[in-house]
């Protein structure tokens, strides 16, 4: 948000940074899947999930194109992937998420999000 023009003090960043954290932030990386298990891409998601719900990752429904696009632009506020990573990431996404994804395959990326 810095980024963006909001303007904070390291001690408000700080202090902001904390309660988001604790708010929102991840606990536990989430699982890579048995079904997942020999895809490497599989493991990059839980550094998605850090600031991102896997809901809002299932709904998007994006071509590799578009999933490359995004991921860029997540690398761009601060993601730390390697271009290889975001290659991994995106034919993943796009495999599991794109228009042709079946809804077995979307389901079967990561557990349920609550038992």
């Amino acid at each position: 948000m810095i980024g963006w023009g909001a303007s904070v003090t390291p001690a408000e960043k700080d202090e902001i940074v904390n309660y988001l954290s604790a708010r929102f932030g991840v606990n536990d990386p989430a699982p890579v899947p048995a079904t997942d298990a020999n895809e490497p891409a599989a493991a990059l998601v839980a550094r998605c999930l850090t600031c991102h719900g896997l809901p809002l990752i299932e709904e998007q429904r994006l071509s590799l194109a578009g999933w490359k696009r995004e991921i860029d632009k997540m690398v761009g506020w601060g993601a730390t992937l390697t271009e290889a990573e975001v290659q991994l990431l995106s034919e993943y996404f796009s495999r599991r998420f794109g228009p042709a994804a079946t809804v077995t395959q979307r389901a079967n990326v990561l557990p349920p999000l609550h038992d």
